[in-house]
């Protein structure tokens, strides 16, 4: 509702303008300099004042237009400039997509360079999108744990200064 109140007042303030532009161009140089100019018969030098001041008001007029047209573009490449990076971010979210299930089917064969392929791809997806990363971390989590052996600990031993570091001797 409010819109559509806007654009009437806009489409109401360039009616106004467009009459008052007529006006001007029609009884403008009498309203502007009517005291030197005779309604009747034109001598050749207010013919020229009435002729200028004309042409002037059409170049003002022109420039007027010329103003509307580039703001109109601008707001118009802005326009289509938003929509290709929205539409630049949805494709790559699908290629991301992509990847990671053709990823996903590597982890799950049976071989193991095709394991350590999917690996791989993971983590360039976790590298490349910042918002897959704790997906991928977890799947891959996941994966280490499916794999490990079950009861059997492979920890590697922690030296004993790296062990807690804010405990005091």
């Amino acid at each position: 509702m409010k819109r559509s109140r806007i654009r009437a007042w806009v489409m109401a303030l360039l009616a106004v303008a467009f009459v008052g532009y007529a006006l001007l161009l029609w009884q403008g140089p009498w309203l502007l300099d009517g005291d030197r100019l005779d309604r009747g018969d034109l001598q050749p030098a207010e013919g020229l004042v009435i002729t200028g001041f004309r042409t002037t008001l059409i170049a003002l007029g022109a420039g007027a237009v010329a103003g509307a047209g580039l703001y109109y573009t601008d707001r118009t490449l802005r326009h289509t400039r938003t929509r290709d990076r929205e539409q630049a971010e949805i494709a790559r979210d699908g290629q991301v997509t992509a990847h990671y299930v053709e990823a996903i089917k590597l982890l799950a064969s049976e071989r193991a360079v095709e394991r350590l392929g999917g690996i791989y791809a993971l983590e360039r997806i976790m590298r490349d999108s910042a918002k897959d990363h704790l997906t991928v971390v977890e799947v891959l989590a996941a994966f280490v744990r499916d794999r490990a052996p079950v009861g059997t600990s492979t920890a590697l031993p922690v030296p004993r200064s790296r062990k807690n570091p804010f405990r005091r001797p």
